[in-house]
């Protein structure tokens, strides 16, 4: 086709600077094609699971909490650095039962692909629960509150609706082996296994009270028969951001009269695109020594990530 092209354009295959451009031309449009290719293949599409429990169904035994509040502050910093609201799973106090937290990583399951920006933000209460499966050190599993689990054991309730850090870790690595190596995962829970999970004695002039703590220091015990043998914890292959270690009390932070977990607000002011993992991490800890505690109380992020993870973007 090329050649009767030129031989109608009167240029002929005789001439050597006209066989040369056609060979360079053609050169670089099978270039261009293949670099299309190369490029279409990395795409990379950014998908995030935002739970946020305030209050609790009293019956269940929980104190009320803010972490409803934190839903507009992560949706706010995910639209900033390009996640598109479809992609945006929102489960808000009643709606983030068990189930629901279930099918929404069904959900991500289903829809994600290799090379894509995975994020899951859990905000609500936690608790440590038996582990049943020897895994712990110490014990006990670290579970994530839904709205529908209760705090307490009994006849009718054996903890089939927390959410347990083995099971969390199973969704978890699923969702990492759908988006290979060259993807990202992030997980950020804005909970915490200790402290009271209620109010302080302490109050406001106005009688409100004048600090929330996320967390209880009453552990969901299941009978067990006979001891476990103790195992090693399963690694991890994520990024993992927890709002205070684990020996330490999660206190909401309180800005223009309301109240948001302190985890939730840092990220929200700091996330941003073409940030590194360790550039996110920095800016973290400087924003939280930026919301100050009351009666110099401790509560310091604690990040569990695989060391190779530190140079990689948390987001492309």
């Amino acid at each position: 086709m090329f050649k009767f092209v030129l031989h109608d354009l009167g240029l002929g295959f005789e001439n050597p600077n006209i066989m040369l451009t056609f060979v360079v031309m053609k050169k670089l449009i099978i270039t261009l094609f293949l670099t299309c290719l190369t490029l279409t293949g990395q795409s990379q599409t950014k998908w995030a699971l935002v739970v946020g429990i305030g209050p609790y169904p009293q019956e269940l035994g929980w104190n009320a909490i803010h972490g409803d509040n934190d839903i507009e502050l992560v949706c706010s910093f995910l639209s900033r650095i390009g996640a598109n609201h479809q992609h945006i799973k929102v489960l808000k106090n009643e709606i983030a039962t068990k189930q629901n937290i279930v099918s929404a990583f069904q959900w991500l399951s289903k829809h994600v692909a290799q090379n894509d920006w995975v994020y899951i933000h859990l905000s609500g209460h936690g608790q440590r629960i038996t582990d049943l499966d020897g895994d712990e050190d110490d014990c006990w599993d670290e579970a994530f509150i839904p709205y529908d689990a209760q705090k307490k054991y009994s006849s009718a309730y054996h903890g089939e609706n927390h959410l347990i850090d083995d099971e969390l870790n199973e969704w978890l690595t699923d969702l990492r082996n759908k988006i290979g190596k060259s993807g990202t995962l992030c997980i950020v829970l804005d909970a915490c296994h200790s402290g009271d999970g209620t109010r302080y004695e302490d109050k406001e002039s106005d009688g409100t009270p004048e600090e929330y703590r996320r967390g209880t220091n009453d552990c969901f015990i299941i009978p067990t028969p006979t001891p476990l043998e103790r195992g090693n914890r399963r690694p991890i292959d994520w990024l993992c951001l927890s709002a205070c270690k684990s020996y330490e009390s999660n206190y909401e932070y309180k800005i223009n009269d309301q109240y948001f977990g302190r985890l939730s607000y840092a990220i929200s002011c700091v996330a941003r695109p073409q940030m590194q993992t360790d550039e996110l991490i920095e800016a973290l800890n400087t924003q939280y020594e930026l919301m100050p505690l009351a009666r110099n109380r401790i509560q310091t992020l604690s990040v569990d990530v695989p060391p190779c993870y530190l140079e990689t973007p948390f987001v492309k």
